[in-house]
């Protein structure tokens, strides 16, 4: 019997090796909606699940870069067609893997 081998599209790996960026780019969606809010302490991220499965695709993507950068988009500013209108909070990475680099240190100063 042979082994099955489980074949991954060429855009599904383009998709895992691409950057955050690349990722916004290809992937835009008017379907893509995103609320962020806090409630009883907590952060709520509310979108539909193609909305969610993008989000964790950007975090993948962006966990996986190999130099220092910071990645933010907000319902009042860059990347506002990701949100719902009544969203009031924005989404902010940053990978404390460079907080030591330089270009971490020039950030700060």
């Amino acid at each position: 019997m042979k082994p099955q081998t489980r074949r991954v599209s060429s855009a599904a790996r383009a998709f895992r090796t691409s950057s955050v960026f690349q990722i916004l780019r290809r992937s835009y969606s008017s379907q893509i909606k995103l609320n962020i809010r806090t409630r009883r302490g907590l952060v709520e991220i509310q979108g539909s699940a193609r909305s969610l499965k993008w989000l964790a695709k950007i975090i993948q993507a962006y966990a996986d870069q190999k130099f220092p950068d910071d990645f933010c988009i907000k319902p009042k500013g860059p990347g506002n067609s990701y949100f719902k209108s009544n969203s009031k909070f924005g989404i902010y990475l940053f990978n404390t893997d460079f907080k030591n680099s330089k270009h971490a240190t020039k950030a700060a100063a």
